[in-house]
C-alpha cells in the first residue's frame, strides 16, 4: 500500500500510470480523483460478501493488456481495493499499487472532482 502523497508522486513521474477507482459507478459519478478511470469491481449486495462484478476482470484485461504496466487501484477506504488487487494479482497483473486509505485518504491539496454531470 502507498500513501496518497506517494501515489501522487508516482503518477507525476509516470504519466501513463492509470488510477483505477473500483468504487460503484454512482460513487464515482459523485466525486472522483482527477484523471482516474472507473471500473466497478463489486456487486453491491447488502445481504453478504460483495461478489465480483461480472464485467470487472474482462474490462480490466481489455483496458490493461500489458499486465506488467503499472496501475493504481483505489476505492473509498481501502477494503474493496485490497480485494480487487488480490483478484488482479491472481490473473497475472504484477505491477499494482494499492492506494492506502482509498478515496477518503486522498486529501487537500489534492483536487477532487465533484458534481460531475453524466453524458
Amino acid at each position: 500500500m502507498q500513501s496518497p502523497e506517494e501515489v501522487q508522486k508516482m503518477m507525476q513521474a509516470n504519466p501513463d500510470m492509470i488510477y483505477w477507482d473500483v468504487r460503484s459507478d454512482d460513487e464515482y459519478a459523485k466525486a472522483r480523483i482527477p484523471d482516474s478511470a472507473n471500473c466497478a469491481a463489486f456487486v453491491i449486495d447488502e445481504e453478504g460478501p460483495m461478489p465480483m462484478q461480472s464485467t470487472f476482470m474482462t474490462l480490466m484485461k481489455m483496458q490493461n493488456p500489458d499486465k506488467s504496466a503499472p496501475i493504481v487501484v483505489g476505492c473509498a477506504s481501502g477494503k474493496r481495493s485490497s480485494v480487487a488487487c488480490a483478484w488482479l494479482e491472481a490473473e497475472g497483473f504484477d505491477n499494482i499499487v494499492e492506494l492506502e486509505s482509498g478515496f477518503n485518504g486522498w486529501y487537500a491539496p489534492t483536487p477532487v472532482q465533484t458534481n460531475i454531470k453524466q453524458k
